[in-house]
């Protein structure tokens, strides 16, 4: 089930000299090929040699059910995957990655974890008697988002006559032909830029800055979902909106950054901009995604 066959094949049958006391030994062939078997034993009148073989077949299994294609080789920063022989070879078999990690480093199966960077991550399986086989991946790093839908026009829950805007959108993060289950994304908080005529009014608002013209749901770190979605919520609440209203606006300039786990290296990916607007008549517009949403004191609401 989604396991896919990455080599032609190995042949593991009996083959040269040994001094291994169980009688068995291993070389590594290339599918097909002929092996001549000529032994000599030393102090024995009487032996028989019985060589057998067995192909082998190297798999892989990324972890990820998004995207569906478990039998990748171009995986994300971070993804897992299980790699293995069928059938088993022996436990001597030893497992290297050049970048990334595997775990364990020896058995018959292991588990890559991809580096946290884009790069060419090789691994290198060492069979018995020092034979290796190199397996490429190409990991890939997060370049962007989707274009968004808009899935709530008042995620908020504003009703009339409060005046106020909000609304919802989701995206996937690209590419979308990998998984980004480990990567965590944060947007950073700054204070807002283009400050003008209403949200400038320090009669209306008493702090200064007033509370909201600093992103405060900004500056903390959230997992990606499984299936690399992305949602965020943009909104403006009647509790920041006093009367009496006249024009006015601002925006937030909202750096977007990512890392692998916990403790993984903060990366940029984007920076996009959120604008909020209000008129004489306390109707709100907020925009951010290239959408946007209008809405009025009496609750009607257009969504661009």
């Amino acid at each position: 089930m989604g396991q896919h066959e990455i080599s032609d094949g190995f042949v593991l049958p009996p083959g040269p000299q040994s001094s291994r006391t169980d009688g068995v030994i291993y070389t590594l062939l290339p599918y097909g090929e002929a092996l001549g078997v000529s032994p000599r034993v030393t102090s024995i009148a009487y032996y028989t040699v019985a060589p057998t073989d067995t192909n082998l077949s190297l798999y892989i299994y990324c972890m990820a059910d998004n995207p569906p294609t478990h039998n990748r080789t171009t995986i994300g920063v971070g993804e897992q995957v299980q790699l293995s022989f069928r059938p088993n070879v022996p436990t001597n078999t030893t497992w290297t990655a050049l970048k990334g990690s595997v775990s364990p480093t020896s058995g018959a199966a292991t588990l890559f974890t991809a580096p946290s960077n884009a790069v060419r991550a090789m691994i290198l399986v060492t069979l018995p008697g020092n034979k290796t086989k190199v397996l490429d991946f190409n990991v890939v790093e997060p370049m962007g988002f989707t274009p968004p839908l808009v899935t709530n026009s008042n995620p908020l829950a504003l009703s009339a006559p409060e005046a106020g805007a909000s609304m919802a959108v989701t995206m996937s993060l690209l590419p979308t032909h990998v998984s980004f289950a480990n990567v965590q994304l944060s947007e950073v908080s700054n204070n807002a830029v283009n400050i003008s005529n209403y949200f400038a009014n320090t009669n209306i608002f008493t702090t200064n800055p007033a509370y909201f013209l600093r992103h405060q749901t900004a500056g903390f770190w959230i997992e990606d979902s499984l299936d690399n979605s992305y949602g965020d919520a943009v909104g403006i609440p009647p509790t920041n909106l006093p009367s009496p209203w006249s024009s006015g606006s601002f925006q937030y300039v909202i750096p977007i950054q990512w890392k692998v786990g916990d403790n993984g290296a903060t990366n940029n990916l984007m920076t996009n901009t959120a604008t909020f607007s209000i008129d004489g008549n306390g109707t709100v517009t907020v925009e951010r995604w290239g959408h946007s949403v209008t809405r009025t004191t009496n609750g009607d609401i257009t969504t661009h």
